[in-house]
């Protein structure tokens, strides 16, 4: 699978399974490509695509290992929602690329994914009245209303 997004000159789509972002010019043409981070989820994930295998399961659909939860595009910046390993915990972070050279200038972290419950983020949004500093808004399963919500975090660099 594949998040896409279409930036003021560029169009991207980052690889879920791999955390590859791949930059392609409005033409189509492939300007760039790299590995947001190479961590230990990302090579098991590698590995276990390009090393191992999968045998094809009974109802023909592989299981995946999503790294990328989501990503947009906002003020000439890419933000990206994706899990790492930390100490053994699945965790979650932001990274924050600006478009003109695709290197990760912030890392915003949350809580660990064990601890919030499985489906805990599910989707970014970025936006609000100062684009400098702009609110990142999640979705996140709420266990005990038993419902997703909207959180609105400050970004404060």
């Amino acid at each position: 699978m594949q998040v896409s997004i279409v930036g003021k000159n560029n169009v991207y789509f980052i690889s879920t399974e791999f955390s590859e972002l791949f930059k392609y010019d409005l033409e189509g043409v492939l300007v760039e490509r790299k590995v947001l981070e190479e961590d230990d989820l990302t090579k098991a994930s590698r590995e276990a695509y390009f090393e191992k295998g999968q045998n094809m399961p009974a109802n023909g659909l592989y299981r995946s290992q999503e790294i990328i939860i989501d990503a947009y595009h906002f003020n000439g910046q890419l933000y990206v929602l994706r899990k790492y390993l930390n100490n053994g915990n699945r965790d979650v972070e932001l990274l924050v690329i600006p478009e003109n050279d695709m290197k990760t200038i912030y890392k915003y972290y949350f809580e660990s994914e064990e601890n919030m419950g499985k489906d805990w983020l599910r989707s970014l949004c970025v936006g609000g009245p100062n684009s400098i500093m702009p609110n990142i808004y999640i979705s996140e399963y709420d266990k005990k209303i038993e419902d997703y919500i909207i959180k609105v975090f400050k970004e404060v660099r």
